[in-house]
């Protein structure tokens, strides 16, 4: 069975802007009930696995190795009931395997799972054209999806999920939907043609309960809704229109860091570069001078950060020859930065195959301050007076954690200069 010709080449047209980097994204689609039959029976049914949501953590002992790429949580029945899992029951839904870029469902098809949900909506079959693949991190958002097309009458419903990187930059100094959608129109009056309303979800861990609940609810009144610092999530009648409303968002998005690097690159997110007018109101965030976009900074400035310190390990480089560290691709406790389309992993955050644990305690405060992934990875490899100009990594490695965690406040008032 293959992936329709007209998905998989709109997949591939958003590896061309930059949406689908990497690793990221997912895509998953109703299957009609007359196709249902020639659909299942494609499948090989020797690797046919039940699943409870209750249970759907285990799902990554499936996988080889096990928790190769997969660490959803498990879902409640209270989770499954106020997402609107019963709706879906008795309903075929196909989906990308996890731990795969979506551009490759053209030439790997059998990188597709089908999820024959109960009738009950407690859980599903899992159907695979090869063994130890599973469903992406996000299934449980995806579903959230399809149970909302289905009350807006949506029967051919596909969700659609990508990490659309400048979303994703914009969504780190915002904390509510109506500022973003107010963002992207100051820059494009066309922003939200195709998108008319555009919902968000606060700061969740991928595949986690507080990420399903978030999706579910921004999707009864949304169709189109930015996870902040993870990426877009849209649901809608096929994959294809999906595709042209990111095409559209991204470029907004982008046009807001194009206009702010002609006229000021210092301009706040709550300011506009375009004659002074003010766009937002207030933002949690926009007191602080944040380091600079890699969307304005030369291409061996760029170089030089990201193979600071003994560099990063690519997406394909892990994939390929460390299989074991696939997981923290999706692990929102590992530091990932995406850049024109490639993920990076720092390796200077592992100990012994291990993340450094101060690594990950400084991050959480930045997180909790409102830096993204690429201001975190700014901040570790900046030198800082209070540090006797030594960057916080040093700090960290000397043992003066406290010294590295004081240092975010002037590099939150001074930026990265």
């Amino acid at each position: 069975m293959h992936p329709d010709t007209s998905l998989t080449d709109s997949l591939s047209r958003l590896v061309h802007i930059g949406a689908l980097p990497g690793h990221g994204g997912s895509v998953s689609w109703v299957v009609p009930k007359e196709e249902e039959e020639n659909t299942l029976r494609n499948m090989v049914h020797d690797h046919d696995v039940e699943v409870a949501f209750l249970h759907l953590n285990e799902m990554a002992k499936l996988q080889d190795p096990p928790g190769r790429t997969f660490n959803a949580h498990a879902l409640s029945p209270q989770t499954t009931q106020r997402s609107g899992f019963r709706r879906l029951g008795g309903l075929t839904i196909l989906c990308n395997a996890s731990g795969y870029n979506l551009s490759e469902l053209k030439r790997h098809p059998e990188r597709i799972c089908a999820l024959s949900i109960w009738q009950d909506g407690s859980g599903f079959t899992l159907r695979r054209l090869a063994p130890h693949e599973v469903p992406p991190n996000d299934i449980g958002a995806h579903l959230a999806g399809h149970a909302a097309n289905l009350v807006d009458g949506l029967s051919n419903s596909s969700v659609l999920h990508c990490h659309a990187q400048s979303l994703i930059d914009i969504s780190s100094m915002v904390s509510e939907g109506d500022t973003l959608a107010r963002v992207l129109l100051g820059q494009r009056s066309d922003a939200l043609d195709l998108t008319p309303s555009l919902g968000f979800v606060s700061r969740a861990k991928p595949g986690s309960e507080a990420m399903v609940l978030g999706v579910a609810e921004a999707f009864r009144d949304h169709k189109a809704i930015v996870l902040q610092e993870h990426g877009v999530t849209l649901r809608g009648l096929n994959p294809e229109s999906l595709v042209d409303q990111i095409e559209n968002l991204e470029a907004a998005a982008r046009s807001f860091f194009t206009a702010r690097t002609k006229e000021d690159p210092t301009t706040k997110l709550g300011e506009s570069p375009l004659g002074g007018r003010t766009l937002l109101e207030p933002i949690r965030v926009n007191e602080k001078r944040k380091p600079t976009p890699p969307q304005m900074m030369l291409p061996e400035k760029i170089r030089a950060i990201v193979e600071a310190e003994g560099g990063c390990w690519t997406a394909d480089e892990i994939r390929l020859r460390y299989p074991e560290l696939l997981q923290y691709l999706q692990d929102d406790r590992a530091l990932t930065v995406h850049l024109k389309g490639v993920s990076y992993l720092p390796r200077w955050q592992f100990v012994d195959g291990h993340l450094d644990d101060a690594v990950c305690q400084i991050r959480e405060v930045l997180r909790c301050a409102g830096y993204g992934h690429w201001e975190q990875l700014v901040f570790f490899l900046t030198p800082r007076i209070s540090l006797h100009d030594a960057h916080p990594l040093d700090a960290i490695r000397g043992g003066k954690i406290n010294e590295a965690v004081e240092s975010i406040e002037s590099f939150a008032e001074q930026g990265a200069e």
